[in-house]
């Protein structure tokens, strides 16, 4: 993963954005020890947030630049953007055909 790419090779911060619920903090420890990385360094240097709409991933995003300045982050990693509007899209016309009787 390249936030912990980030980590070994420049000893910088990162943050894992995750939108599609296919990674997860425990997920990023086991990749570290399969890389002979120091887990308690990765832990105090790589973080991991899970969003689950469009409104959660801006509020986060919005509330990030705290977050980056007091950890210093050099990396910040979303995996795909387009997924949760697609799939936000798709509900509201889902919801707006049923509403005016289409079927």
């Amino acid at each position: 993963m390249v936030a912990l790419n980030a980590f070994k090779q420049f000893n910088a911060g990162a943050w894992v954005i995750d939108t599609e619920g296919t990674t997860s903090a425990r997920r990023l420890i086991e990749m570290a020890e399969a890389q002979g990385l120091p887990v308690d360094e990765v832990k105090k240097h790589v973080f991991y947030s899970r969003v689950i709409g469009t409104a959660d991933l801006i509020a986060t995003i919005e509330e990030g630049h705290k977050f980056v300045k007091k950890y210093g982050l050099k990396f910040i990693g979303v995996d795909t953007l387009l997924t949760l509007s697609t799939a936000e899209a798709g509900r509201f016309l889902l919801l707006r055909r049923s509403s005016i009787g289409c079927s």
